[in-house]
């Protein structure tokens, strides 16, 4: 039995917070990126969707008359005992709940985010650049904190003590 994943593909995009840089479309085009290459479903809600479209392994389903939730639900009643084939990746207890009656397992957004290889979210470039900076230092604040915290060897003088006999 091959295990299926489903995305709830907004409510990913939140987890991952890639709406902070940008319109939702860019977002949406940021995350599918990230996620090019995996056997995987992603569902979004959308006004003008269409049908179903495929980009390699990943399809991406866009809703018209119902929302992803209830589009999500419908496919899986469809599936019937194929549901337990099904993981769907989502934060929304009520639509996980929902799914778990039909049959299908659930996994959260971390979860999921955590059994990848390293996605670079804008959250994770954020603490990346913060850490970064944070670290930064000149050669002067360096050269100063060497002199404060340098401790001499046994036998030697600091630098900052003339030469001449020990004390």
């Amino acid at each position: 039995m091959t295990q299926r994943l489903w995305i709830d593909g907004y409510n990913l995009i939140g987890h991952l917070g890639l709406t902070q840089q940008g319109s939702l479309d860019s977002a949406r085009a940021r995350m599918l990126g990230l996620l090019s290459g995996r056997k995987l479903r992603v569902y979004f809600d959308a006004r003008t969707g269409g049908l179903p479209e495929q980009r390699g392994a990943l399809e991406i389903v866009f809703t018209r008359a119902e929302n992803a939730d209830e589009r999500i639900v419908r496919d899986l009643r469809a599936l019937g005992v194929g549901t337990r084939e099904v993981t769907l990746v989502t934060n929304d207890r009520e639509l996980a709940g929902r799914c778990r009656q039909l049959g299908a397992a659930h996994t959260s957004c971390a979860a999921f985010v955590d059994s990848l290889p390293k996605l670079s979210t804008p959250r994770d470039m954020q603490r990346e650049a913060a850490d970064t900076k944070r670290a930064s230092m000149t050669r002067s604040e360096l050269e100063e904190l060497q002199r404060i915290f340098e401790t001499p060897r046994p036998g030697e003088r600091p630098s900052s003590e003339p030469p001449g006999p020990r004390r």
